[in-house]
């Protein structure tokens, strides 16, 4: 998949909270490898999946 791409799915993801729980591990792998761009995306939606579910 390329960059845009993936941006583009992190995108959709970060408006669709109902999916959140369940994409955390693949969230994840993506701060191993990838672009910056990528890399700060998958960091920020983190942050907001923790706000989210933190107890």
């Amino acid at each position: 998949m390329s960059e845009s791409e993936l941006y583009k799915e992190l995108g959709i993801l970060t408006k669709d909270k109902s999916k959140w729980e369940e994409s955390i591990p693949y969230v994840f792998s993506l701060l191993d490898g990838k672009t910056m761009k990528i890399q700060d995306k998958a960091l920020w939606l983190l942050g907001g999946m923790m706000e989210l579910y933190r107890s």
